[in-house]
């Protein structure tokens, strides 16, 4: 597993590398879409064949977090995260506008489609309308639960073609990411070990970026002789330490100790 002093861009533009070596025009999938700023910059740099976007854009879906949550003092209250949103969590009309903003910004691109579901929801609509396609990567960032985390990893694993690969965000441990109540590090963690994947690159910040591919997938040393060739900085680790990564309080950096 490499560390690298990295924004996820930069997976973007390794995966590009090697997509092109191969003659793939690659089809790819987001989970959680918020306003489409992270699916444009996807879209531009891998000009996938196809690209689906999932997003409910709903209210309703923070109700189980605040019932999980509520009587935990550690978590921030869901308002909190308001400003985020470009306003209130709790007002579905917040939601209506990001998904129109979102709508507008890919009208354009007759490559992209957009689902309104749940992710798990969605899998029926891909499985009615693309029932033959795998996806060469699947960004999540819906639910960052730990078991929704797990459930999206696991739902979604069939759907990767042979050289596909997860990306996720926000896979760390740190003191904001517990305000969060974050699960992404824990999930990633438990799917690795349950499926056969291994983390392949990880992003040295808070809120960090993992790539994560099934320890045979044919492009592992393709990755490994780009980042090789690359001018970006990293330190590779054993990937068994994954669930030891920790952002150091005040470094937004990433520490094994």
């Amino acid at each position: 597993m490499k560390i690298c002093n990295a924004n996820r861009d930069s997976f973007y533009f390794m995966l590009d590398a090697c997509f092109r070596q191969l003659q793939v025009k690659p089809k790819l999938i987001e989970l959680g879409v918020l306003r489409g700023e992270n699916a444009e910059l996807m879209n531009s740099i891998l000009k996938p064949e196809l690209f689906l976007l999932i997003d409910a854009w709903s209210s309703a879906a923070f109700n189980e977090f605040i019932r999980l949550n509520q009587e935990r003092d550690w978590v921030e209250f869901v308002n909190t995260f308001d400003d985020y949103f470009g306003g209130s969590i709790a007002d579905q009309s917040t939601f209506e506008t990001l998904y129109h903003a979102t709508k507008q910004r890919f009208e354009n691109n007759s490559n992209v489609k957009i689902i309104r579901a749940t992710t798990s929801e969605a899998l029926i609509d891909i499985e009615r309308l693309h029932p033959e396609k795998k996806f060469d990567l699947i960004y999540v960032d819906a639910n960052h639960q730990y078991e929704n985390v797990l459930d999206d990893l696991i739902n979604y694993q069939p759907k990767l073609s042979e050289i596909g690969m997860f990306q996720l965000n926000d896979c760390c441990f740190s003191e904001a990411g517990v305000k969060q109540n974050l699960g992404v590090i824990e999930a990633v963690c438990r799917f690795a070990k349950q499926k056969n994947f291994i983390p392949v690159a990880l992003t040295n910040n808070d809120f960090s970026d993992i790539l994560l591919a099934h320890q045979h997938n044919p492009m592992l040393n393709m990755m490994d002789s780009i980042f090789q060739m690359s001018n970006i900085s990293y330190v590779d680790i054993p990937h068994q330490l994954l669930g030891a990564a920790k952002v150091l309080d005040g470094s937004g950096k990433i520490s094994f100790v």
